[in-house]
């Protein structure tokens, strides 16, 4: 069969064979050969081809076209028919053989590597609309609303009218002297006293002085502070008195003062203040409250 005749036929790769040498491993080396049926000539590709060199195809001679270190052209002789044949290649004493089968398919080689990633296709269709997916967890409850505003006050009930003071009655006849009573328990041991009178105490220089105002000495012994909340105003004092209602005591401890208007004072240190929608005048045991549609502020003397 004319080779060039069976253009159409194939050609496959059977093997590659290690470079043959006489003895030595710097021979030619045959990684591919690749017919051209068309142009009738032979492609071989490898490595350490050298100058001096000649191609034998079946043990044919074939012509060289062109030659390098790594690539090879020969001419394919008419008159090959299909079959396997050796390519040898001959370098100046070293040999290199290649084996191919022409006129069919052999068994397929192994797969190549992978062509370069091919361009971004067109954006496909949109797909239907999947299932509805399921209701997600409720969310954090929000932050609690401001406070409302503080609702008005009631109105106040007005205050009952004050009766009128009664009349001092007249006093009374004395009366019949009654009988005598039964003897009352022992009383406690009395108080010893000091060598000074009540109001006063011993001197240092001898003899006894007088107790200066808010203190008092009941027994002579000495003399003492006024108790918190109690006063007197004189020397010589052998006991302290307490401020009356609408008063408190000075500072001093000296007396008392009048509890300015809008403050009272029932009992206790000090004065304090009338609380909102009531007032005081100077001197009150008590706040009085305001009157049907007036208010007032804290520590009010009158109402509006």
């Amino acid at each position: 069969m004319n080779l060039i005749a069976t253009a159409c036929a194939a050609l496959v790769l059977v093997c590659s064979l290690p470079a043959l040498a006489d003895g030595h491993d710097d021979g030619p080396n045959i990684l591919s050969a690749e017919p051209d049926l068309r142009a009738g000539t032979i492609h071989i590709k490898g490595s350490d081809f050298g100058r001096r060199l000649s191609a034998r195809l079946a043990g044919r001679s074939l012509t060289v076209i062109s030659a390098t270190s790594t690539d090879i052209v020969v001419g394919i002789p008419s008159g090959i028919g299909p079959g396997s044949y050796l390519l040898t290649l001959n370098c100046g004493g070293d040999d290199g053989g290649f084996a191919v089968t022409i006129g069919g398919a052999g068994a397929t080689g192994p797969q190549g590597p992978a062509g370069p990633k091919g361009d971004k296709g067109d954006k496909g269709d949109t797909g239907p609309a999947g299932a509805p997916g399921a209701n997600g967890t409720n969310g954090k409850d929000g932050a609690p609303g401001a406070p409302g505003a503080n609702g008005t006050n009631g109105k106040d009930g007005a205050p009952g009218a004050t009766g009128l003071k009664g009349d001092k009655g007249d006093k009374g006849d004395k009366g019949d002297k009654g009988d005598k009573g039964d003897t009352g328990p022992q009383g406690p041991p009395g108080k010893i006293t000091g060598t000074c009178a009540p109001g006063s105490q011993p001197a240092f220089n001898g003899g006894c002085e007088v107790c200066p105002a808010s203190t008092f000495s009941d027994d002579g012994f000495g003399c003492s502070p006024c108790p918190i909340g109690q006063y007197n105003s004189v020397d010589g004092s052998r006991q302290c008195f307490e401020c009356g209602c609408g008063t408190h005591i000075q500072d001093t401890g000296l007396g008392c003062d009048v509890c300015p208007a809008g403050t009272f004072r029932l009992n206790g240190l000090g004065c304090t203040q009338c609380p909102a929608n009531t007032y005081a005048a100077a001197g009150s045991c008590g706040c009085t409250p305001c009157g049907a549609g007036q208010t007032s502020a804290p520590g009010s003397s009158s109402c509006n």
